[in-house]
């Protein structure tokens, strides 16, 4: 079962992203709190769009992100997705991604993008999926010194 992300399953969600992203490839350094900041700055953005996969009434996936505007139609940037561990492989993160796909389309979006590390097993996942690397961008990170 697909369902919206909305406030009233939030928590869910940011529980399955900590979970996810506190361990290894990503082992980054989520709390709760951090998570839930992230994910109500997403949800209260313009054109939000964010779906759970439900499997047994159990929340194993996510996908989200926002529509924006561009010059030769509408982009949506899918921001955070993750599908638990011992639901990967399973082909939810691809019914998940064809669902979103889907509803994107019919309401006119032209291109979906997204940032994930160069190696591993999500870079495969979403070249699977027909993502692929636009050799005309490059990703540029600027720190800000203290």
């Amino acid at each position: 079962m697909i369902l919206p992300i909305t406030l009233d399953n939030l928590n869910k969600n940011i529980e399955l992203y900590v979970s996810l992203f506190n361990e290894p490839p990503w082992q980054d350094n989520w709390t709760f709190e951090k998570a839930e900041r992230r994910f109500l700055d997403l949800l209260h953005t313009p054109r939000f769009v964010g779906f759970s996969y439900y499997h047994n009434e159990e929340l194993v996936a996510l996908a989200a992100g926002n529509c924006e505007e561009w010059s030769d139609g509408e982009l949506f940037y899918l921001k955070e997705m993750c599908v638990s561990p011992n639901m990967q492989g399973k082909g939810i993160g691809t019914r998940l991604l064809s669902y979103l796909d889907a509803y994107l389309q019919e309401r006119g979006v032209i291109y979906s993008y997204l940032l994930t590390l160069q190696e591993g097993q999500a870079a495969s996942f979403y070249a699977k999926n027909s993502y692929k690397k636009d050799l005309n961008t490059v990703f540029m990170l600027h720190k800000l010194k203290k």
